[in-house]
């Protein structure tokens, strides 16, 4: 399941970025891929908003919690809670304000302490938390998206097309990082 990194003040103008190009050329483009950088709901809704089409590779969530992991869990829009993979139910516990270089957020919270797989699903002795930021309808809308065949071949020709560029440019720029044994040692 994708994941949301919230609104960092670095990735802000990203969409504003697309506006100015579309500004520059008269006309927005039909459909703009870019990288995981622009994956974040925050992102996403302001190009949803602004009428920006993109195509966003997903960042993938950690495995590291497996079966109990945040993508596992539904979202019941209508009863606002989340259903754990168990069918228990994950309320509402608290609504936080944005702050300076954060996502506001809501974070749902397990209830049950005698679940008998809590150990497995979290190590919070408060229990399971899950946090819903601000964008996360657009998030789904986007992973939706990419789910279709026509949307992957994009995104994965931009990698061919895009990344081999950006790789030449830095090692003409000098910011190769790795020693190369077909240019030598950078420095």
């Amino acid at each position: 399941m994708p994941v949301d990194r919230g609104r960092d003040p670095l990735l802000v103008s990203r969409t504003r970025t697309l506006e100015q190009v579309a500004e520059t050329l008269g006309k927005a483009a039909e459909e703009t891929v870019a990288d995981t950088g622009y994956w974040s709901g925050a992102e996403l809704q302001e190009a949803e908003q602004r009428g920006l089409s993109v195509i966003v590779p997903a960042q993938e969530e950690s495995s590291a919690k497996g079966e109990y992991a945040k993508s596992k869990f539904r979202f019941d829009e209508e009863r606002n809670v989340y259903v754990c993979p168990r069918g228990q139910e994950l309320p509402l516990q608290g609504v936080y304000s944005a702050t300076t270089g954060r996502p506001a957020l809501r974070l749902y919270r397990c209830p049950h302490t005698e679940c008998p797989v809590r150990s497995q699903c979290s190590s919070d002795k408060e229990g399971r938390a899950i946090k819903r930021l601000d964008g996360e309808e657009a998030i789904a809308r986007q992973a939706a998206k990419i789910a279709r065949p026509d949307k992957r071949m994009l995104s994965s020709l931009r990698k061919e097309i895009v990344e081999h560029l950006f790789g030449i440019v830095k090692v003409i720029d000098g910011l190769q990082t790795r020693a190369s044994p077909f240019l030598g040692t950078p420095g």
